[in-house]
């Protein structure tokens, strides 16, 4: 009979699936978007002003190093036989070259270019001393042509009532202060030069970011050198008053910048600018980039839904005809297998139940009384040891696909657990590893029976996991441990599993804080721990007298159980042996 108004399973699958990827797809990538977004924008903030910061440091590690020249050369005692005049010109030379050192690592960029290539000091005479960074590079006429613009600076600056100045000529910036004795008392001159194109490589990172400037300024306010845009006075004045020293927003040109100001020695300022929109330029193209990836997925995902769905509904469909096929008289019918471990198992259960039904229905024509016999049989053969195995891992697949991991865990630990019992039995001997899953599965299932009453641990090497052990002689002991030690005990209980390799012997213990029991009960058969006494009956037959069980336990202190096995199992011992 056809419901009328009712949707077929294929239309409403492909459907939901659909809507369902559509919505998850766009929720997702709104989540997404917004995530990254603000996540991308306070990390390109704090990227931007650690590089700004950065590039300051940079620069101070350089000024730093002139300031350390400066001094050398007002500390050194030897310098200051030449500030009184009185000297030797080879000796002073040598000490001079030792007081700037500008072959030192400190003064180089990119490990090649000198940042300070030049070095001239006066005295109160005008003697000069100078030191370059290669002067084997330099010929007579250069030499001769830089100590003419540094005897330039020493008079254009000796009357300066300022201690130190700036000048930039060319390529070059000239520092230019005065040196002092411990009386106060000038003493001479010193001209330091700054390779421009040297200070440009230290700050040349900064023009990743499009339309940012690097300005110095000197002492009075005044524009010193500035890369990637021209400054004018009140803009130079603006950036020098700005005492703000962290990154902040200043607007010039009607542009607004994200600056970081650092006072330099010698009364420089430096002052670092990025546009602020370059924080978000990037952040757009990743909006961009996102949204035109989700208008591609979605017809994607369209034609994934559309495909998947067709391809779970078509064995149903088929299932449906086949039960079709059946419901009218059709008892051969039979499904052919579709090469998926869940439909393969509906395919076997559906192939057995109609070559039961067909059996069944034969005998009920031959004999009414053996036909319910029959189907007595039928129902109870269901509930077999494989069947059972399949169903559960069809349950154990179907939680997994819904989302719920406690279940899924629950109803595979429990099936592999049926797994190990009842179908390797023509086993006598596993790895330690496959008997350890064992335990586990059993551990976990009584843990989530008991989730406040009992924890395990469980301390076994990787190198002995390899180790053959007779099957099952590990998980009845701890079994034996939570039924007749932790679960009559009040409150928590506590099972610990440890094993190890001690010589040609590989020991496991099983230790609870159970209830106990006396020895006289075991010995007695009193307390039901039968399972032991097998297991040790096992272990004497497979390896002989020499291996076995050692049982301590005393009411209320809980049981420890050590098992003693040949740590490479039967093959490691003599034929004659074996058997006791």
């Amino acid at each position: 009979m056809k419901h009328l108004g009712s949707a077929k399973l294929r239309t409403k699958t492909i459907l939901t699936t659909v809507v369902v990827c559509v919505a998850a797809l766009l929720l997702q990538g709104g989540v997404l978007l917004f995530l990254s977004t603000q996540t991308f924008s306070s990390k390109a903030y704090e990227d931007m002003a650690y590089f700004l910061e950065s590039n300051h440091s940079l620069l101070n590690n350089k000024m730093t190093y002139i300031e350390n020249i400066i001094l050398n050369l007002r500390n050194d005692p030897a310098m200051q036989s030449f500030f009184t005049g009185n000297y030797d010109q080879l000796q002073i030379s040598r000490q001079y070259a030792f007081c700037t050192s500008l072959s030192s690592e400190q003064n180089l960029v990119n490990a090649t270019v000198p940042f300070v290539p030049e070095v001239f000091v006066f005295n109160t005479t005008g003697s000069c001393l100078q030191e370059y960074y290669d002067v084997s590079v330099i010929s007579t006429q250069e030499q001769a042509k830089a100590e003419e613009t540094a005897k330039l600076l020493y008079h254009s600056y000796r009357e300066a009532s300022t201690t130190v100045n700036c000048s930039v000529r060319g390529d070059a910036l000239y520092l230019i202060v005065k040196l002092y004795s411990r009386q106060l008392t000038e003493q001479g001159m010193c001209i330091v030069k700054v390779d421009l194109s040297a200070l440009e490589l230290v700050l040349k990172e900064i023009g990743k970011y499009d339309f940012s400037f690097w300005s110095l300024l000197g002492a009075g306010g005044e524009e010193v050198k500035t890369y990637g845009m021209s400054l004018s006075p009140e803009e130079a004045k603006i950036l020098w008053q700005d005492q703000q020293y962290y990154m902040h927003t200043v607007e010039l040109k009607g542009v607004t910048y994200e600056i970081v100001p650092f006072n330099l020695s010698f009364g420089l300022k430096s002052v670092t600018a990025v546009p602020a929109s370059q924080i978000y330029a990037n952040r757009r193209i990743m909006t961009m980039s996102t949204l035109v990836t989700l208008l591609v997925l979605i017809p994607v995902m369209l034609g994934v839904a559309f495909f998947s769905s067709w391809t779970v509904t078509e064995p149903l469909k088929t299932v449906a005809d086949k039960l079709k096929q059946f419901g009218k008289g059709d008892w051969n019918t039979k499904l052919d297998s579709f090469g998926v471990v869940e439909l393969d198992d509906i395919v076997e259960v559906f192939n057995e139940m109609t070559e039961r039904i067909h059996t069944l229905i034969t005998q009920v024509y031959e004999n009414q009384l053996l036909a319910s016999k029959a189907q007595i049989k039928y129902l109870q053969s269901q509930i077999n040891p494989h069947f059972l195995y399949n169903v559960l891992s069809t349950i154990s697949l179907q939680a997994k696909m819904d989302g719920n991991e406690e279940v899924y865990r629950m109803v595979y630990s429990l099936s592999n657990l049926l797994q190990g019992k009842l179908f390797r039995s023509g086993e006598i001997e596993i790895k330690l590893r496959e008997e350890l899953e064992l335990v586990e599965f059993y551990l976990y299932l009584q843990n989530k029976r008991f989730p406040d009453r009992l924890s395990y641990e469980i301390d076994c090497g990787e190198g002995v996991k390899e180790l053959p052990v007779p099957r099952m002689c590990i998980e009845p002991v701890v079994e034996n441990a939570v039924t007749h030690g932790l679960e009559p005990k009040e409150g928590k209980g506590f099972v610990r599993i440890r094993i190890y390799q001690e010589g040609s012997s590989l020991l496991v213990q099983v230790s609870d804080d159970g209830v106990g029991f006396s020895p006289e009960g075991l010995q007695d058969n009193k307390h039901t721990h039968v399972g032991l006494k097998n297991i040790e009956q096992l272990i004497h037959n497979l390896y002989g007298e020499g291996y076995g069980m050692q049982i301590e336990s005393e009411p209320g202190q809980g049981t420890r159980v050590l098992l003693s096995l040949p740590a490479g199992g039967r093959s490691c011992l003599e034929e004659g042996h074996v058997g006791g």
